[in-house]
């Protein structure tokens, strides 16, 4: 239907896409649980018993999730069942214990000096803090956590004869240098 150039077929929609807007923005309801259902089975005769029948109305988010309804969220998939199935109690035991092991085993491995860091640590940068770093799981009396000035005496000599050494080899590198003629290239028409 078309009037004064304007297409009211397109309009007719209009009100469907406000109940879509306000149903997708608006306030979720609570989730409602459905009545019971009318027509329940009866059990054979002479059957001594209970037997009552429901729907299956898990799978709609609108209704309250039935109880006792396995397998619908991970939670319920893991330990849903675990009050029956006792004979899996030490799957979760070992479960939990590989979990906290490795945990306390990773935190460990990247506190200590050898691996916080992926740069090389020289003894220049960690003079003064390398008796900090953790060296054993579980000190309990911090004997680790001490300084050796013997060790630092050693360690501050050797730096200083690296040093030394590092200038002496560049010295003698520029001798070299200086010393040798430059190489004269030959055969260079050849290339």
């Amino acid at each position: 239907m078309i009037l004064y150039g304007l297409n009211y077929s397109k309009l007719l929609y209009f009100p469907k896409k406000c109940v879509f807007i306000r149903s997708f923005f608006g306030k979720k309801k609570p989730p409602i649980q459905p009545p019971p259902a009318l027509k329940q089975v009866k059990p054979p005769p002479g059957v001594k018993g209970h037997f009552k029948y429901e729907r299956y109305w898990s799978d709609n988010p609108k209704l309250v999730p039935q109880i006792g309804d396995q397998a619908n969220t991970l939670k319920n998939f893991l330990f849903g069942g675990i009050r029956e199935h006792y004979e899996i109690y030490p799957f979760f035991f070992l479960g939990f214990v590989y979990v906290v092991v490795t945990s306390i085993f990773l935190y460990c491995t990247f506190h200590t000096i050898e691996v916080r860091s992926p740069k090389a640590r020289s003894w220049k940068v960690i003079r003064d803090k390398y008796w900090k770093f953790h060296t054993v799981i579980y000190d309990i009396f911090g004997t680790t956590h001490e300084r050796f000035p013997l060790m630092e005496q050693l360690l501050d000599e050797i730096e200083e004869a690296a040093e030394k050494r590092r200038l002496e080899d560049e010295e003698r590198e520029e001798a070299m240098r200086q010393y040798l003629p430059v190489e004269r290239k030959r055969f260079a028409f050849w290339r």
